[in-house]
Formats: structure tokens, sequence, C-alpha cells
């Protein structure tokens, strides 16, 4: 569900996030970014062109959800990169890497998982 958005990504250096990819001649001050209705750091790079989430990785086991000067306008998870690369759809990732990025994201979704987990347990005790 992405509204002036052209994609997001996976970003796996250093600290993992979510990139969010403007449409063309978006104001990046416009988005405000959401995990269980509240509102994450996110920094915008430096040409305004994209929007990462600023986030621990346990967190990026939820959905992302986004608005635009206020407004809904779509939401992220990371079930939705892992049905592109793995599916067999026609809007679905072609690529020679196919096998690879399902893969990855697959180990990905079990890191942030184990994040998550680990977090709980901290909490907990």
């Amino acid at each position: 569900d992405t509204t002036g958005m052209k994609s997001a990504t996976l970003v796996l250096s250093g600290k993992p996030s979510i990139r969010f990819y403007l449409a063309d001649g978006a104001n990046a001050s416009e988005y405000k970014f959401y995990i269980g209705g509240k509102q994450i750091k996110t920094v915008v790079s430096e040409d305004g062109i994209y929007i990462d989430t600023d986030v621990y990785a346990y967190e990026l086991c939820e959905t992302v959800t986004y608005t635009i000067n206020g407004e809904a306008a779509g939401s992220f998870h990371i079930n939705a990169y892992y049905a592109f690369v793995s599916g067999t759809g026609e809007n679905s990732y072609t690529g020679a890497d196919k096998a690879e990025l399902t893969a990855l994201t697959e180990c990905f979704w079990k890191y942030l998982q184990s994040a998550r987990a680990y977090r709980e347990s901290v909490v907990e005790n």
C-alpha cells in the first residue's frame, strides 16, 4: 500500500533500516512514519530522495505506516519485500539472484525476530 513512494527497500549495512524512496518532487518534511501508532525517528538523505527509518532491529518486525501532510498514505512490512523477491507474480523480482535474495530476506526476518525475543527477555527480567 504505497502513496507518494517509488519503492521501499531494506538496508542491511550498519544499523538495519527500511529505506523509502519518495515520489518525484515530493517534500520529505511532509512525511511522518509510525510503528504501532508511535512516530519513529527518520533520517532524510541529503538530496531528499529517500528517508531511512531510525529504529532498533526488533521494531522492524512490525508494520511501518506513514502519513503525508497528516493523511494516512501507506504501509510497509518486511513480508512485502519477501513476497516481492520470492513471488511468482508479474510484479515479482525476476533477477538471477532471486534465490539468494529470498534466502537473505528469510535470514534477516529471523534476525529481527531474534532481536525482538532478546528484548522481550531483557524487559521481562
